[in-house]
């Protein structure tokens, strides 16, 4: 049973980014688990360089979308040799060959127009900039 653990392993990834990157391959209840019970920063980049948030790993949609309903933050960039790479391009890179994969990648897509974080920062700025009047 997991209590709160977070390890941060050899490349400087936390628990959080492997069970994101082999969602496919890990026990179906881990990923929400450590959303829920580990003291991991979301947004929390890797290591060495890696500058990859968990988000940056999803290889599917049940993943992206624990992740962006729990507050991780779908605009921020992955940088990769000096190119900066956003979340949507790396899900339209997803492959789309089959109708199972097209249909992962197109409710991705979908539940990255809808992001709670993106509504959560449109509704503060909204309310600040009532405030400041």
């Amino acid at each position: 049973r997991l209590t709160g653990f977070c390890l941060v392993m050899m490349q400087g990834w936390s628990c959080l980014h492997y069970a994101v990157r082999d969602y496919d391959r890990m026990p179906a209840n881990l990923l929400p688990h450590l959303l829920r019970h580990c003291s991991i920063p979301i947004d929390q980049r890797g290591g060495q360089g890696d500058a990859q948030c968990a988000i940056h790993l999803a290889t599917s949609d049940k993943p992206l979308k624990w992740l962006l309903s729990c507050g991780a933050d779908p605009s921020l960039p992955e940088r990769q040799e000096g190119d900066v790479i956003r979340v949507r391009d790396l899900v339209s890179a997803w492959p789309a060959g089959t109708e199972q994969e097209a249909k992962r990648r197109r409710r991705a897509m979908a539940f990255l127009s809808r992001a709670p974080y993106q509504a959560y920062h449109v509704e503060k700025l909204c309310f600040i900039a009532s405030t400041s009047r």
